[in-house]
């Protein structure tokens, strides 16, 4: 029994020896063929070549014109050996001025905010300087949660101080002709002689339509439907801008809005 398993185990080894050898044949040939296939149409259509390559790089398509050029790199044609370096240089000119342009953009967003950092849970959170620092405070708000890795994501901060509570169970917003309501919501109570009712989520889909729609209206209002009455809020220029401040921030960070 020993002996026929050892006898199996072999012929495994041997077929897969040879399929080893067969792709190794394979993909050696297939070199073979597209470096015949290079070099035919480099003497057929040098001046095509570079051509093509010239005009990837004129249309700023840097990175493909590199590697179309150093397919023929082994062939010691100085031009387009030329072209080649030329090509992945200006890629890389391109690629440090994106990178210097988010760090300025990052940079212009971050003077309008401020920034809390959660210690023990790694997070940075970043608010516009305008936007309230208290839940007994009006709001209507965006903020930025991030962590030294991964994407940022927005959280909207909605409050409502008074003196009587409503207990509000739901709200809409009306933002010129568009109108966006949202059910069943949950508020966080609080009170000191005044009330406050604060609601704090992550930002849906369905959010972030609503708030591109407030920053780009003329007039916009909140209504805050509480279980036994309820009471209207005006959606002021100054948070709008707030609103604008965070969006443009969280898309300097990473996130798209």
């Amino acid at each position: 029994m020993n002996g026929f398993f050892s006898s199996v185990d072999q012929d495994r080894s041997i077929t897969s020896e040879q399929d080893f050898l067969k792709k190794q044949k394979a993909a050696a040939v297939s070199q073979a063929r597209l470096k015949a296939d290079l070099k035919s149409e480099l003497e057929t259509n040098r001046d095509g070549v570079i051509r093509q390559i010239n005009a990837l790089i004129n249309s700023q398509y840097y990175l493909l014109a590199h590697q179309k050029a150093d397919r023929f790199r082994e062939f010691g044609d100085n031009e387009i050996n030329l072209l080649a370096s030329t090509a992945l240089n200006r890629h890389e000119e391109a690629e440090r001025f994106k990178t210097l342009q988010k760090e300025q953009r990052i940079a212009s967003a971050l003077k309008k905010m401020t920034k809390r950092t959660d210690e023990i849970e790694g997070i940075d959170w970043y608010k516009d300087k305008s936007s309230p620092r208290y839940v007994s405070q009006n709001g209507f708000f965006l903020y930025i949660g991030k962590k030294s890795t991964g994407l940022p994501w927005l959280r909207l901060g909605i409050q409502y101080a008074d003196e009587d509570w409503l207990f509000i169970e739901s709200f809409i917003v009306v933002a010129d002709d568009q109108r966006f309501e949202r059910r069943e919501v949950e508020f966080e109570r609080d009170s000191d002689g005044n009330i406050w009712e604060w609601y704090d989520e992550s930002v849906t889909e369905a959010d972030l339509k609503m708030i591109k729609a407030v920053v780009e209206s003329k007039d916009a209002v909140i209504r805050f439907n509480g279980q036994k009455y309820r009471d209207d809020k005006k959606i002021t220029p100054s948070q709008k801008a707030a609103l604008k401040n965070v969006l443009e921030a969280y898309e300097a960070f990473g996130g798209r809005a």
